[in-house]
């Protein structure tokens, strides 16, 4: 059958008091062959006929609105997709539903590889139809690693048919699901949607879906040209009509999304939902030891990340205050050649002193390195607790060699001025141009424990110096939400996190709630000249795996260390676990414009 005319179609939706409005899209324009390839449902008959005979107990009680987009006060579902013309609609429902599941359960939007699911699993490399609920066993069985193990576009870099690569160790990196189940009943169906999270759904397509623009679709011309699966996010009761979303790429629909009415298409009559519950994310005992000593208490800690050799693989500096008995002490070591994968691959300098003054007690540490007036300099920052309010210091190394050396001497020590409570958690720096006048600024930021919940402040040094002077300090700016009522760690970093060409503020800290601690960061998103963040907060998301039940101190760093143009986040933090400390980091990859690792933590 040919394409529908547009102008015919939008006759007929109105003839019919279709709630929908079509638009010209590029799908519309398919001829028959190249639209029923977009729809990759191979009817299992006796499955679904078992799977419809199940019996199910509702409470029969559900909202009257869901949207998984906007729920609980966070989004749970990725961006939209584009499967191309290949008939994998089905591994791109199930990994959408694997994606939002790892969202309302670990707190963590993947980007998960398609490809893996549709070309490397039982399905095989073709670009033929499947099944939701076999898709759904072999998640259980193999897993989804994420997108970066195997990109889908390189499934047909060769310009003929699909192929099956297995990305570096793919089973070591692949998220897995325990359970899934059949929905039947429109109550049980809703309430899974209210209680738990999206859904997979098969539907029937006709030749005018493809022409789809907003609304609520209903069928109202055309012929059937197969079946598709999709991800329902949610439902209105107001509108009677689920909330989906497609796998053809944003440009279709509204923005890929689209709405249908309750009864079309056999979406919830003809076909049920499978719902995933209890995720399982990969291993992540693998957490990387920074080897060498640490010494049995520290009172602060934090990282940076700069190639410092000139080989264009970044290093990995480490920084941590000493609390021996009497006066504290400063040491830093460096990690060289970090890979594409976070690992050192060049082995790690000896351990390095900073000279002069740290006072007997502290309360938060940072590092930071940075071109200062020609030359590499390390800064070096710490929170001084002498008893009554505490006081900011840092100094400046010049000349900061490939070894790790200061060849160029140390600064004197310089104050920053104001306010830093009486009692700290923790505290950081980061130093990045922020009003494009091609002079730095040293961003300083403390935890503050007042009594009762905890507060995050940081202030602005401008046109910062190799000899430590800066031309003045902006006010003292809060840090909004939640950091917990103790915390044992935080810092700052400042990368551009959302692509738009201004400097975003990544905010870190560890809290301590009794019993084993957790660690948070949240991302301010576009610092103006003035160091305001200008784009708004994101939510505070929590870094999975193992920070242990006491820490002395920790840090964050975002740098993109496998050259794919997105930031990664190198968390750390100082372990006390009786006896000697341990120092440990992990790699969260991908760091997206929203601030979610979307490529696993490893």
């Amino acid at each position: 059958m040919p394409s529908l005319s547009i102008s015919q179609l939008k006759l007929t939706i109105a003839s019919r008091n279709a709630r929908w409005l079509a638009k010209p899209t590029p799908l519309g324009n398919l001829n028959d062959q190249q639209r029923r390839a977009l729809l990759g449902v191979s009817l299992n008959a006796a499955d679904l006929a078992a799977r419809t005979r199940v019996a199910e107990t509702t409470l029969g009680s559900f909202d009257q609105e869901v949207d998984w987009r906007a729920r609980r006060g966070r989004n749970f579902v990725t961006s939209v997709r584009d499967q191309g013309g290949c008939g994998s609609c089905v591994s791109f429902a199930t990994v959408a539903l694997l994606e939002s599941m790892c969202g309302v359960e670990k707190g963590q939007l993947l980007d998960l590889s398609e490809a893996d699911l549709h070309f490397c699993s039982s399905h095989g490399a073709t670009c033929g139809g499947w099944w939701p609920s076999d898709a759904l066993d072999q998640v259980k069985r193999r897993g989804v690693p994420d997108e970066s193990c195997f990109p889908y576009s390189s499934a047909f870099q060769d310009g003929g048919g699909p192929r099956c690569i297995i990305g570096p160790e793919r089973d070591r990196r692949a998220v897995k699901l325990l359970e899934s189940t059949t929905l039947s009943s429109a109550a049980a169906r809703k309430e899974w949607l209210t209680r738990v999270g999206p859904v997979s759904a098969v539907m029937e397509v006709y030749t005018d879906f493809f022409s789809y623009g907003s609304g609520v679709y209903e069928h109202v011309s055309g012929q059937l040209e197969g079946l598709h699966n999709v991800l329902v996010v949610g439902y209105s009761e107001s509108e009677r009509c689920w909330i989906c979303k497609n796998s053809w790429g944003a440009f279709w629909g509204a923005g890929g999304y689209f709405k249908i009415a309750y009864g079309q298409c056999g979406i919830d009559s003809t076909f049920p939902f499978w719902g995933a519950q209890k995720v399982v994310l990969p291993d992540y005992a693998n957490v990387r030891p920074v080897p060498g000593w640490f010494g049995s208490e520290d009172q602060g800690a934090d990282i940076a990340v700069a190639d410092l050799n000139g080989n264009g693989r970044p290093d990995l500096v480490v920084f941590h205050i000493d609390n021996p008995g009497g006066e504290n002490h400063g040491y830093y070591r460096i990690g060289r050649d970090l890979d594409g994968k976070g690992n050192v691959t060049g082995g790690w300098s000896d351990i390095k002193a900073v000279p002069g003054w740290f006072g007997a007690e502290n309360q938060g540490a940072g590092v930071a390195v940075a071109d200062l007036g020609g030359q590499r300099c390390l800064v070096v920052f710490h929170v001084d607790n002498p008893g009554g309010e505490n006081h900011g210091y840092f100094r400046i190394g010049r000349g900061l060699d490939r070894d790790g050396n200061v060849t160029g001497g140390w600064s004197d020590i310089k104050a920053v001025p104001g306010w830093f409570g009486a009692e700290n958690q923790g505290a950081g720096i980061a130093i990045a141009d922020l009003n494009g006048d091609g002079r730095p600024e040293l961003v300083v930021f403390h935890a503050d424990n007042p009594g009762g919940e905890n507060h995050g402040y940081y202030r602005v040094g401008w046109n910062l110096d190799r000899d430590g002077n800066v031309s003045g300090w902006s006010d003292i700016k809060a840090v909004p939400g939640w950091f917990g009522a103790e915390n044992q760690g935080a810092a700052i970093a400042i990368a551009d996190v959302s692509g738009t060409g201004r400097p975003d503020l990544v905010v870190f800290h560890i809290d301590n709630p009794g019993g084993e601690n957790h660690g948070y960061y949240r991302i301010g998103r576009d610092l103006d000249s003035n160091g305001n963040v200008s784009g708004g907060w994101s939510e505070v998301r929590p870094i999975p795996g193992w920070f242990g039940a006491e820490d002395q101190g920790g840090g964050i760093a975002a740098a993109d260390l496998n050259g794919d143009g997105r930031p990664e986040l190198l968390v750390f933090h100082v372990d006390n676990p009786g006896g000697e400390n341990h120092g440990y980091y992990r790699v969260g990859w991908d760091l997206d414009r929203d601030g979610n690792v979307t490529g696993l933590w490893v």
